[in-house]
């Protein structure tokens, strides 16, 4: 089992955090909107994992998705978090 420390959601879709009024004009809903919707989907398609172990328990890991279907329950919001990446460490206990 691991747990996953990282950046989360897809470091492409930080604007929200960096820019709220930017994030509300291109998608036209909050970023606490989205984030809600996100919980709420099923989803088809790639994930790519690359890790280097930096001790016995811990790796350093690359998460790469591009989503082929999404089914949010925010209607619009797909192409928001269907592609991108995320670096963080995942603790394996």
């Amino acid at each position: 089992m691991r747990l996953f420390l990282g950046t989360g959601p897809y470091v492409r879709y930080d604007l929200g955090q960096r820019d709220p009024d930017a994030y509300l004009s291109f998608t036209g809903r909050t970023p606490e909107q989205v984030a809600a919707a996100s919980f709420n989907n099923v989803e088809l398609g790639l994930s790519l994992q690359v890790g280097m172990q930096v001790s016995r328990r811990v790796t350093l890991l690359v998460d790469w998705r591009y989503a082929l279907t999404d089914l949010y329950a925010v209607p619009g919001d797909s192409d928001i978090y269907a592609r991108g990446f995320r670096v963080g460490l995942a603790y394996g206990f």
